[in-house]
C-alpha cells in the first residue's frame, strides 16, 4: 500500500544520496517537510535500525511498524548526533553526503517529542536540543550555499529549541499552542500608532480588510492575463504580512532605505512560518509558501502585483478613513506624501477598486478638494 511505497522511496532516496546525488537529498528532505507520514516513517525506521524499537521483519509479516513512538528515542538520537560530531570534526570542509538527511532526522525526531506536553517521554530531552542547536549553527556557519529552505528550517529549529531550553524548568505548552500564540498577537500597524490614533488597526485587520477588498471587487477573470488567479491573490492577501509577528511593521520608508536587507529578512521569517509544518500536528498547506513567493515576485506575475496594489488600497482607505475621523492627527504635506502611493496601482482590476473605494467615495471628497489632487493622475 501507500505506507509500503514510501518505506520504498525512502530505501531509493537514501541509496541515491549515499551515492553523492545531493539534488535528491534537498528533494527527499523537502518531500518528508511536505508529508507527514513519509516523515514519520523515516522517524520510525531509525527506531527500529538503532534498537529503540523491536524489529518486525516487512515482508514477513505484510506489515508496516515503521512509525515513531514518541516515547523512546534514546539510542537513536546518541547514534544520529555522535555520526554528525564526528563528520563535523572530521570533514575537513567536506561532509558526506548523508549528513544533511541525518540532521534533520535528529532534528524531525525532536520535534516530534517536543510538541506536545505527553509526560511519557523517557528521557530528558534539553541536552539533545542543545547538541541539536549547535549543529544547525555550525551547519549555517560553515557551509557556504546552503539552500535556502534547509537553512530556513534550521534557523527555525534554533530559534524553537531555544525556546524550549529556555523553559528548562517550566511547564511547557504544546509547540503549536506557543507558535499561534506568536502569529497571533495583535500587532498594531507603527504608522497608525505614529500618528496617535486611538485603538489603531492592527496588521491582522489590515490583511483582513485587503482580503475582503479582493474577495468583493477582483473579477472572476482578467482578460488578456490567462496566468490570473482571484484564488492566488485573496490567499496571499491574508498572509502577506505574517513576517510582521517578528519583524515588527515596518512603515515604508525605513523599508526604501534597505529594501533587499528587509526583503530578505521578511523572506526568511514566512520561510520558517511555512516550514512549521514539519511539527506532526502543525498543518500548515506547503503550497501557501510558494503563492507568498509571489509577493516577492510581482514585477513579473500578474497575481503578485494585484495583491501589492490591493494592499495599497486598503492603506490608502484606511488613512483617509482615518482623516476623516481624527483631522487632527495629520497634516496635508504627509498626506500629499501618502497618497502618491496611488501611482502604484496600474493593473485594470487594481484601478477599477481604487475607484470604487477611494477616488469615488463622497465622503472622501472634501479631502481630495483641500489638497488640490486628481487622484487620476
Amino acid at each position: 500500500g501507500y505506507k509500503q511505497a514510501l518505506f520504498l522511496l525512502r530505501g531509493i532516496s537514501v541509496s541515491l544520496i549515499v551515492k553523492g546525488h545531493t539534488d535528491i537529498s534537498e528533494e527527499y528532505i523537502l518531500s518528508l517537510i511536505q508529508n507527514k507520514l513519509a516523515n514519520e516513517i523515516n522517524r520510525g525506521f531509525h527506531l527500529e535500525y538503532y534498537g529503540d524499537k523491536p524489529y518486525i521483519p516487512v515482508f514477513a509479516s505484510y506489515t508496516l511498524d515503521f512509525m515513531d513512538d514518541i516515547t523512546r528515542g534514546r539510542r537513536t538520537l546518541d547514534q544520529l548526533i555522535a555520526a554528525n560530531e564526528q563528520s563535523i570534526n572530521t570533514g575537513r570542509g567536506s561532509l558526506p553526503p548523508i549528513f544533511e538527511l541525518k540532521l534533520f532526522t535528529v532534528c524531525s525526531l525532536l520535534q516530534a517529542r517536543v510538541e506536545s506536553t505527553n509526560p511519557d517521554v523517557s528521557f530528558d530531552l534539553i541536552p539533545y536540543l542543545n547538541k541539536a542547536r549547535a549543529h544547525a549553527e555550525w551547519y549555517i556557519s560553515n557551509t557556504s550555499e546552503p539552500v535556502q529552505f534547509f537553512k530556513e528550517y534550521l534557523m527555525m529549529i534554533i530559534r524553537d529549541f531555544t525556546g524550549r531550553i529556555d523553559q528548562r524548568n517550566v511547564t511547557w505548552n504544546s509547540i503549536g499552542a506557543d507558535i499561534f500564540t506568536v502569529y497571533s498577537a495583535r500587532l498594531k500597524r507603527t504608522g497608525w500608532v505614529k500618528k496617535g490614533i486611538p485603538e489603531p488597526e492592527t496588521v491582522a485587520e489590515h490583511m483582513y480588510h485587503a482580503w475582503l477588498l479582493g474577495m468583493m471587487f477582483l473579477p472572476a477573470e482578467y482578460p488578456g492575463h490567462p496566468e490570473y488567479s482571484k484564488d492566488k491573490i485573496l490567499n496571499l492577501l491574508l498572509i502577506h504580512d505574517i513576517a510582521e509577528a517578528i519583524t515588527g511593521d515596518i512603515e515604508k520608508p525605513k523599508k526604501l532605505e534597505n529594501p533587499e536587507k528587509f526583503a530578505k529578512e521578511e523572506s526568511e521569517e514566512m520561510g520558517q512560518f511555512m516550514l512549521r509544518c514539519s511539527y506532526p500536528d502543525v498543518s500548515i498547506i506547503p503550497d501557501h509558501y510558494h503563492i507568498w513567493q509571489l509577493w516577492n515576485k510581482r514585477d513579473d506575475d500578474i497575481n503578485g502585483q494585484i495583491a501589492h496594489e490591493i494592499d495599497v488600497i486598503q492603506t490608502l482607505f484606511r488613512l483617509l478613513d482615518y482623516v476623516c475621523s481624527y483631522p487632527a492627527c495629520f497634516q496635508d504635506d504627509n498626506l500629499l506624501e501618502w497618497l502618491r502611493q496611488r501611482r502604484e496601482i496600474r493593473s485594470a482590476p487594481g484601478c477599477k477598486i481604487y475607484r470604487t473605494v477611494i477616488a469615488e467615495a463622497q465622503r472622501f471628497q472634501e479631502i481630495f478638494r483641500r489638497l488640490n489632487i486628481d487622484l487620476y493622475a
